[in-house]
């Protein structure tokens, strides 16, 4: 289920793979090549290009995981710390500063989805 809140649509590239009994929740951005089994991935998330989020894993509001990381099932990742490897462990605290700037390149991110994908380019 990719459910929006007040104003924040999750954003999942075409190419992601996302299982229907995931629950991708508000301002979440998911890049190209990445596979989101039966998860939890709360707001303000990003999740990289090609990760794994397996079966029961939950992604805590505010907590990006690195391109290529595998989050095991049942992982809890906390909020607000980034998570790396394989399997994803967390590697630090994000500062406030860096989860701005994760808004900023999830907006950017949507801006070019709408350039070169926008409702003006389907069907063309």
């Amino acid at each position: 289920m990719i459910r929006e809140v007040p104003g924040r649509m999750p954003r999942v590239h075409p190419d992601t793979w996302v299982d229907p009994q995931a629950a991708v929740i508000g301002d979440v951005t998911i890049g190209h090549r990445a596979v989101v089994h039966a998860c939890t991935i709360m707001s303000n998330c990003r999740i990289g290009i090609g990760a794994v989020v397996l079966n029961g894993a939950v992604v805590e509001e505010g907590a990006p995981v690195g391109a290529g990381a595998l989050v095991p099932p049942g992982k809890i990742v906390p909020a607000g710390w980034l998570v790396m490897g394989v399997p994803a462990k967390p590697v630090r605290k994000m500062d406030a500063e860096e989860l701005e700037d994760i808004l900023r390149n999830a907006r950017e991110y949507v801006a070019l989805w709408r350039r070169d994908y926008g409702p003006n380019k389907m069907g063309a």
